[in-house]
């Protein structure tokens, strides 16, 4: 089956998967006046790149996801090069990586301005899963997170083709795609059946 958009291993869904406008000057100028208090006082905080620390991370299994504060920031090989460190305020950012196959690992993080805070760590896995198994193979023009069910599965160019599907039990899924620097989500409902390949193309997505 393949599925076309604009054109490992997981549990199926089940029971719990799923607004006359004419103002005096003086009024105006008297609500302004009201609201900039609020306006001040929800301002974000702006930090500059000089007051910005930075993390690494480097993890087995390298393609490991890295969430920074609940925010994806990408697999833990791309993290691990120097030129890909996240940029983070100085302060203690709660890190959690995570793989289908391994244990999350969850911590936090202190981080100091101008200082980069290297993270390494080898996840622990999970019992095997035994079939049956459906394949699950995802064809994405661009860096996305894949989600099913709402757990975090890796980046969309790790199940492109032939011998890289992702094997599921066979059930409902609910299939999102988040690309990790721009751009609309993508998401649906699919099947997976038993010694069957879903193919979701997204190429022109």
């Amino acid at each position: 089956m393949t599925i076309r958009g604009a054109s490992l291993l997981a549990t199926p869904t089940g029971t719990t998967p799923s607004k006359t406008q004419e103002t005096h000057m003086d009024s105006l100028a008297s609500s302004f006046r009201a609201a900039a208090p609020i306006l001040i006082a929800t301002m974000p905080v702006v930090f500059g790149q000089e007051d910005a620390g930075h993390l690494r991370v480097k993890c087995k299994p390298s393609v490991a996801g890295v969430f920074v504060d609940g925010e994806y920031q990408g697999t833990a090989s791309r993290l691990e090069r120097k030129k890909n460190a996240v940029a983070l305020a100085p302060g203690p950012h709660r890190v959690r990586v995570v793989d289908p196959r391994f244990e999350p690992f969850e911590t936090t993080v202190r981080i100091e301005a101008g200082r980069t805070e290297f993270l390494k760590e080898r996840l622990t896995p999970k019992p095997a899963a035994e079939p049956p198994f459906g394949e699950l193979r995802i064809r994405y023009p661009n860096r996305g997170a894949v989600y099913l069910n709402g757990e975090f599965y890796g980046e969309a160019s790790e199940f492109a083709g032939l011998g890289k599907g992702l094997l599921l039990r066979p059930g409902q899924y609910f299939l999102r795609i988040v690309p990790v620097e721009e751009g609309t989500p993508w998401q649906q409902d699919l099947t997976i059946a038993e010694n069957e390949v879903t193919s979701v193309n997204l190429r022109d997505y």
